[in-house]
């Protein structure tokens, strides 16, 4: 229901060139006092993604959880992989969580990719288990 509603706002309450601008295939808020374009800041709740939806911005939203800090170059191959894989921009973010133990937890958009070490030691143990 939220999401539906960001939408409905998205596409009835905020205008093209007066609450935002699209520059460089990306969506640009204006700050209503200043009328300053705010390059970097984003909506939140899901309404940005509504924007960029509304305006056919081609982006994916990536979300990748590793065990370990990975370093810039590593980051950076797999944004490009992944750019690559889905024929979209990629709209990233990095974290970690060391209950992983290993491997990587990747969302694109709505789907999960999960190879953590953690996700394939629960399975072989409902499989011996037999759950």
């Amino acid at each position: 229901v939220h999401h539906v509603n960001q939408a409905l706002r998205a596409n009835h309450l905020f205008q093209n060139g007066r609450d935002y601008i699209i520059k460089e295939g990306q969506v640009i808020i204006i700050d209503e006092q200043t009328g300053r374009q705010l390059p970097g800041r984003r909506f939140v709740d899901g309404l940005h993604q509504s924007l960029e939806a509304k305006e056919k911005l081609n982006i994916a939203y990536v979300e990748i959880t590793s065990s370990t800090d990975m370093d810039e170059n590593m980051k950076n191959q797999l944004s490009n992989k992944l750019s690559d894989i889905t024929s979209k921009k990629i709209d990233i973010n990095f974290s970690t969580n060391q209950d992983l133990i290993g491997g990587l937890k990747i969302k694109i958009d709505d789907m999960l990719f999960d190879s953590s070490l953690k996700t394939k030691l629960e399975n072989a143990k409902s499989k011996l288990i037999g759950v």
